[in-house]
């Protein structure tokens, strides 16, 4: 019993022994733990004590970097205090201020978290960084903050394109495409296929690449798609292309038409002898027989007599081995006894047609005409009109209302047929058309040619004693006016108009029909 008491008081006096020997072989504490022992000590119980796990230096991962490229930067933290904390990793680019900061991390007392954030550099070159840890109500050793740099290079280029296309009755669709990478990092995109029809575009393929730098062929095979062009296009995922990229490309297609041999019409109609002015209903199967699509197109029907359109429609395309059906209506049956239809179905520059015969319905009872009577009527208005019109502009422009004598009025054409006939007859010449006239021996002044309806003047016989002549020659001697010409035709010296007196004539005394002024037509 006093052996176990004087043991057990003798241990904390070995224990004391020794810390002293310690002392004094190493009289100071080691810095870290003198550290720690400060951090202890300004720490309360109840806070998170944040320092780092190992080294003091952020880890990059994505170099090497393009402008644009996603940069991960990620340091390992500890909490070596008495409660949970957040931590935040935080950058800040030095040339222009911009900050990046991750999401918070909780971070359990005496555990390690990575805690990580992104940055997008925003232009190449060498680019300078400073990062530091923060926490909202812990502490934060010193150690968790400090600079970096990262070489950016420039953004890469992409381009794509169509090469070359094939499309066959048997492999459908095929097309080549070539990608180009220029060097720097492996890319990823999705590649997209497109055909489109009339403004329409759909989707035909898509597929996911790894584009290592450098060019790359693939190829496609799109089956017999319903389209006249093919288009490409590259989508980059995670990174961004340099502004001279070309990211897309078409080209246009020509399928191969089916043969229209192997296409069949056939007509169906609802009514078998249809009235005149009813609508008829026309069912037409189209049917392709061909290894080839038929293309979209219309049915357009026809009368085969004078190739009136009657109806159309626009249909779909027609794949190898189908048959459709479509309706088409005629607003109204032509008025005739019977009449050949012919149907085609048209599509590209080819068609295919049938023909179909139908009689019309006669019905029975009334009278009809062979023509329209109402057509007829205006017919007869109308002729009667131009016959009366012509004879009155014809009475208009032969006719002439002879004026009345200055000294007189002019006598009948009773008393002149009967003074004609007791005188004498002389024959002159028409100088206009060379018609010989027969006139009075006596008469002296105008006549009128019945041949080409011109006026003219008739000279007086001269007399045959030179006492007559000097009797006459007293009574009025007149002045004519002149025109001359080196040809047939002249002028009026009063109203220039054009007039025809034949070269042998002249000198002759002539009397223009629009003016009625006489003159004299020379030779010139």
């Amino acid at each position: 019993m006093l052996s176990m008491t004087s043991k057990s008081a003798s241990t904390p006096i070995i224990i004391a022994i020794v810390l002293i020997s310690l002392s004094h072989h190493h009289p100071s504490i080691p810095e870290p733990l003198q550290d720690c022992e400060a951090l202890f000590t300004n720490t309360s119980n109840s806070s998170a004590n944040f320092t780092s796990a190992g080294t003091s230096t952020v880890a990059l991962s994505g170099e090497p970097a393009h402008v644009g490229d996603e940069v991960v930067a990620s340091i390992l933290v500890s909490n070596i205090g008495h409660s949970t904390g957040f931590a935040t990793l935080n950058i800040e680019n030095d040339e222009i201020g911009k900050s990046y900061s991750g999401d918070p991390v909780e971070i359990t007392p005496g555990s390690s978290r990575e805690i990580m954030t992104s940055i997008f550099p925003l232009n190449h070159g060498p680019i300078s960084y400073s990062w530091w840890v923060s926490s909202n109500g812990s502490n934060v050793n010193q150690s968790l903050m400090g600079d970096f740099s990262v070489e950016v290079l420039a953004k890469q280029s992409i381009s794509t394109s169509i090469d070359n296309y094939d499309w066959s009755a048997t492999e459908g669709l095929q097309i080549d495409v070539s990608l180009y990478l220029s060097s720097g990092s492996s890319r990823e995109v999705i590649l997209d296929v497109f055909g489109s029809l009339k403004e329409t575009s759909y989707h035909l393929q898509s597929v996911a690449i790894d584009l290592d730098p450098g060019r790359r062929n693939f190829h496609f095979e799109l089956g017999s798609p319903n389209s006249e062009t093919v288009a490409i296009e590259l989508t980059t995922i995670g990174w961004l292309p340099n502004a001279d990229s070309v990211n897309s490309s078409s080209i246009e297609v020509n399928s191969p038409l089916a043969d229209p041999s192997q296409l069949s019409v056939e007509v169906t109609v609802t009514t078998m002898e249809p009235t005149a002015g009813e609508p008829l209903r026309l069912k037409v199967n189209l049917t392709n027989g061909d290894d080839m699509q038929a293309q979209s197109g219309k049915i357009r029907v026809l009368r085969s007599s004078d190739q009136t359109i009657l109806a159309e429609s626009l249909i779909s395309a027609v794949n190898p081995g189908v048959s459709i059906s479509h309706e088409l209506v005629i607003p109204s049956w032509p008025d005739s006894d019977s009449a050949q239809l012919e149907v085609i179905w048209m599509y590209g520059d080819l068609s295919s047609s049938k023909f179909h015969s139908l009689e019309s319905s006669v019905e029975e009872g009334g009278f009809s005409l062979p023509f329209d009577i109402s057509a007829a009527l205006f017919g007869v208005l109308s002729g009667v009109v131009i016959v009366l019109s012509g004879r009155l502009v014809w009475r208009a422009a032969s006719s002439r209302t002879p004026t009345t004598s200055e000294s007189r009025i002019r006598e009948t054409r009773v008393e002149r047929d009967s003074r004609s006939k007791n005188k004498k007859l002389k024959e002159v010449p028409c100088p206009f058309c060379e018609q010989r006239l027969s006139v009075p021996a006596d008469h002296v002044g105008d006549a009128k040619c019945p041949s080409c309806s011109m006026q003219f003047s008739v000279m007086g016989v001269m007399p045959d004693s030179p006492t007559q002549s000097k009797k006459n020659l007293g009574e009025k001697i007149t002045i004519f006016p002149k025109s001359k010409s080196s040809s047939d035709l002249l002028q009026c010296p009063e109203c220039d108009q054009t007039l025809k007196v034949p070269m042998e004539k002249r000198p002759v005394q002539s009397r223009c029909p629009v003016c009625k002024i006489e003159f004299m037509a020379e030779l010139e």
